[in-house]
């Protein structure tokens, strides 16, 4: 068990020190071919689509392959605001009693797993610079090599 493993793009823009670690064989998948949101998503996973979905295709942590996980956690964040929001209306022994508050809290928690799925947030995406020059180090092994010790100077 343990940790789940980071992507390999995400150890490449953090700079992985242990070169061992990451899978330079890694399949490449494309970027999304739209960046348009699915028609019927609504209200704050919209907002949600529209202000997160080029920043993270240009980061390259989004590709076609994760699209949909994307949409996933989008929806998931409009029904956790629509529930949050019933719960408030109904008032905390009202919220209980019909499901709203229980709805809420599971929303929540798969909310925050696709947030971290999806490096959105400060543990997923926790020192990551950038994620340009990636050809380079998957081209070189001798300076991948040398990068990786603290100290070493590229050949």
């Amino acid at each position: 068990m343990g940790r789940r493993p980071a992507p390999t793009a995400i150890k490449l823009a953090k700079g992985e020190r242990r070169p061992s670690r990451v899978n330079y064989d890694e399949p490449e998948m494309a970027p999304p071919s739209s960046l348009s949101a699915p028609k019927d998503l609504e209200g704050v996973g919209l907002e949600e689509w529209n202000e997160q979905i080029e920043r993270l295709v240009e980061r390259g942590v989004l590709t076609d392959g994760d699209l949909r996980a994307f949409e996933d956690y989008c929806r998931a964040l409009t029904r956790l605001r629509v529930y949050e929001a019933q719960a408030k209306d109904a008032g905390p022994e009202l919220a209980i009693a019909k499901g709203y508050e229980g709805a809420a809290i599971k929303y929540r928690a798969q909310v925050n797993q696709l947030r971290q799925q999806c490096g959105l947030t400060p543990s997923s995406r926790g020192s990551v610079k950038a994620a340009k020059g990636q050809g380079a180090a998957k081209a070189d092994p001798a300076a991948r090599y040398l990068n990786a010790i603290p100290g070493g100077k590229s050949a």
